[in-house]
């Protein structure tokens, strides 16, 4: 994945390791720049989350190249994103402190986790465990 800057457009490409060729090319027409990426798999087709420095995450449809959905509420930085495996959630860490868990097909916003413990920068899970 390569990141490009162009005035205030951001565009995160993504290239065939076997090619020189570009294979997408996603584009965020907001202020923010980007900050962490998370692919996965769902219904059979790619997604892609972004969290960026304005505290907002998308999910990106890779095979249409479109932002369906932008994840609105942080207060700072959307440092970590993550797509669990077993229960449908988006989760977004933040330097605003809070985790926020949103359900993965109508994204609605589930839960905000507030552990007063700073900025969050990286997120997982136990195989076979819905924590």
């Amino acid at each position: 994945m390569r990141y490009n800057s162009v005035a205030s457009r951001y565009a995160l490409q993504i290239w065939d390791i076997s090619s020189s060729e570009r294979k997408i090319t996603l584009t965020q027409h907001h202020l923010g720049g980007l900050l962490c990426v998370h692919n996965y798999t769902s219904d059979l087709r790619q997604y892609l989350i972004t969290g960026t420095s304005d505290g907002i995450a998308q999910i990106w449809d890779m095979e249409a190249e479109i932002c369906v959905q932008k994840l609105k509420g942080h207060a700072d930085c959307v440092s970590c994103v993550y797509r669990h495996p077993e229960p449908p959630v988006v989760i977004t860490g933040s330097h605003d402190g809070t985790v926020r868990v949103w359900h993965s097909t109508t994204y609605r916003l589930e839960n905000i986790i507030a552990l007063n413990l700073g900025a969050v920068y990286a997120l997982g899970y136990i195989e076979g465990s819905k924590r």
